[in-house]
């Protein structure tokens, strides 16, 4: 693997990781002397490779629409710059990895179904975590271009992971793990959001109506 590959995933890793370890870590803090740390660990490593894969698909839509490339500068300027259109990853590439990734994900499922008891609900409940998170910026629903992909990621990121989770230490979901993982959820959306400033001008050119383009036509005119 040479120097360029290499750069493309420590940037992956770098921006997407945090994402994949907190909303898991929380609540084993929480219950320390409950957790199963095999069972755990397995969550955390599908949750890891959920986000990667979400991150990498999104990516992949992005520059197949040409969205990516309208916004090529001012993701450069802020440092967080695409590998696709920089050239660091080739299509096939990026989409040889999603789909490594994706069945990293049905592996730690399987794990998950057969290894612990009582586990088999983990399956509708991570393949319909899996489904919106792939929704984001993937077809038919493009959720990203109706001002829902924020939301997406509220639930998706933060209160699915983090209930999950929950149930799977203490075998309930709480209020108090719904409330956890909604803010955990709101913090990453935000950092989102933010991430999106850079975005404007090239989703103002695609049509693509992430929340920040539309509070931007709402209450900013065209935007920058």
């Amino acid at each position: 693997m040479n120097a360029t590959k290499l750069k493309a995933i420590k940037d992956l890793l770098r921006w997407k990781v945090p994402f994949g370890i907190f909303p898991v870590l929380l609540p084993a803090v929480m219950f320390l002397d409950q957790v199963n740390w095999w069972e755990w660990f397995t969550l955390l490593m599908g949750s890891l490779l959920t986000v990667l894969m979400v991150h990498v698909v999104d990516d992949i839509f992005g520059y197949l629409s040409g969205t990516d490339q309208l916004n090529a500068d001012q993701k450069e300027e802020v440092g967080h710059p695409k590998a696709l259109v920089r050239g660091d990853i080739s299509i096939k590439g990026a989409t040889t990895l999603a789909i490594g990734l994706f069945i990293g994900v049905l592996g730690t499922a399987a794990i998950l179904l057969f290894y612990f008891d009582n586990s088999w609900w983990l399956l509708p409940l991570g393949l319909f975590t899996v489904f919106w998170g792939y929704s984001y910026s993937g077809a038919p629903l493009k959720l990203s271009y109706r001002g829902l992909g924020e939301t997406v990621l509220i639930v998706c990121g933060g209160i699915a992971p983090v209930a999950l989770c929950h149930l799977v230490i203490v075998d309930t979901i709480t209020l108090e793990s719904i409330w956890l993982g909604a803010f955990i959820g709101g913090i990453f959306s935000s950092v989102l959001m933010s991430a999106q400033q850079a975005d404007i001008q090239g989703d103002l050119e695609s049509g693509r109506n992430t929340l920040v383009v539309l509070l931007t036509k709402k209450w900013g005119g065209k935007g920058p």
